[in-house]
């Protein structure tokens, strides 16, 4: 009698298991560090006075691209492979977490910024993977 190995979807080496830790991970500290940021910038903008509505545009896709540069790299670090692609699966769905932030404050976005902010945020994101996965590791 043969013994076979059962596979498991999720077991603790299964690719899907490691991807989805991932891009669990790099999305929530791209989200953190989002919500971090920009709590900064509302305390900068109260201090400064009023800007101009198109300045607020470019610092708002600023702290987006950031944050999904750096949700990016976390992911590429604990996924420890593909980079890229798990880069830019975090920055997509960071930009629909933003994107449903933003619906649920009632605020209409035409469909250029959207689309400005998706390309932005999923470059961004898989740029961060692939600064990651491209660093060489540690002899021990």
């Amino acid at each position: 009698m043969s013994h076979k190995k059962r596979v498991v979807a999720f077991s603790s080496t299964s690719p899907a298991l490691t991807i989805f830790r991932a891009v669990l991970f790099g999305t929530i500290f791209g989200t953190i560090f989002c919500a971090v940021l920009l709590l900064i910038c509302a305390w900068a903008i109260t201090n400064i006075g009023q800007i101009p509505q198109d300045y607020l545009q470019m610092i708002i896709l600023g702290v987006s691209g950031v944050s999904a540069f750096l949700a990016g790299l976390v992911a590429a670090k604990v996924g420890k492979k593909r980079g890229l692609i798990l880069g830019a699966i975090c920055g997509v769905v960071l930009f629909l977490i933003c994107l449903l932030a933003g619906m649920l404050h009632s605020q209409v976005e035409n469909a250029t910024a959207v689309l400005m902010r998706l390309i932005i945020m999923s470059l961004a994101g898989a740029l961060g993977g692939f600064v990651m996965a491209g660093k060489p590791t540690k002899i021990k």
